[in-house]
């Protein structure tokens, strides 16, 4: 199901393999997101109210995915500067703190 331009949800895992296997779409036009996210109602619109979030302009349009995934959260944290570069040097899992 396209959801934005380029961006779809959803897929055949199989199909996918398929079509990258034949040269038909590269593995680097893919990502895979696994989880769950829900709010209540109102309940997102009040943790961006007490800035909880940290909301930017998506700069790169359609050019989103073809960013480095190793470093592309620490790259939008360091050009937040300021107060956010501490979080640029946290671990990707807290726990390896």
């Amino acid at each position: 199901i396209e959801i934005s331009n380029g961006i779809y949800w959803g897929g055949d895992y199989e199909e996918t393999k398929n079509l990258i296997n034949s040269g038909k779409i590269e593995k680097d036009n893919i990502r895979f997101f696994l989880g769950y996210t829900g709010w209540d109602s109102n309940q997102l619109e009040d943790e961006i109210n007490a800035n909880s979030w940290v909301a930017v302009k998506n700069i790169y349009r359609n050019n989103l995915f073809k960013k480095p995934v190793i470093s592309f959260w620490k790259d939008q944290i360091e050009q937040l500067g300021g107060e956010y570069l501490l979080w640029s040097n946290a671990p990707e899992n807290p726990m390896l703190n």
